[in-house]
């Protein structure tokens, strides 16, 4: 059953400390970063959506359909904004990401057996239009070597301390935060990695 905007929005009320705090520091993150006036414009307009949606998962650990659909029509609307003033393929860099973050996701749905939900591939598709080919891949390693070193840090704890169970760990806050490095360091990230080969 999907759930209503007026589910979404009474989350969002009552958790909207850490909503607004995590989105004005990716906002102040993307102002220094970011140069060129229509990435940061992107990047802002989504960030609106990329935060909420990650903030909830960590909280509820769901993922919700709606949130994603206006996270992939921000992007569409941003690529398609590029594509009219500055050109250069703009619109298929964002659908090749949106394919790439969608599809790499699917195959480790597919290949996991449950254990990632379907709402973290619509997450995923959505980022991608926002990122593009290139930041996709990279948001897409970043992802899950972050999210492999907080299920260490998870496993290691509930070990130590005798518990049997270990808790689920969504997957929406380390797509949000791989997404975020890739958007913001990107190009660095991968002539750093380029230098280590």
């Amino acid at each position: 059953m999907a759930t209503s905007w007026g589910v979404i929005i009474f989350q969002l009320r009552e958790h909207w400390r850490p909503t607004v705090l995590l989105m004005a520091a990716a906002l102040g993150l993307e102002a220094a970063a970011i140069k060129e006036t229509g990435d940061l414009w992107a990047a802002a307009v989504c960030t609106a959506v990329m935060v909420p949606e990650a903030v909830l998962d960590g909280i509820y650990c769901r993922l919700y359909h709606r949130l994603s659909l206006a996270l992939f029509a921000a992007g569409l609307s941003a690529a398609l904004a590029a594509e009219l003033v500055y050109g250069y393929g703009q619109l298929w860099r964002a659908a090749g990401g949106s394919a790439c973050f969608g599809g790499l996701l699917l195959a480790v749905y597919l290949g996991s057996r449950g254990g990632l939900g379907f709402g973290d591939i619509c997450y995923g598709t959505a980022l991608g239009m926002v990122l593009g080919m290139e930041k996709a891949v990279l948001a897409f390693c970043l992802t899950f070597m972050l999210g492999l070193a907080a299920a260490a840090v998870v496993y290691l704890h509930s070990f130590a301390s005798g518990r049997k169970t270990i808790r689920q760990i969504p997957l929406g806050p380390f797509m949000l935060l791989g997404s975020l490095m890739s958007l913001l360091w990107g190009r660095e990230l991968m002539a750093w990695y380029i230098r280590m080969l």
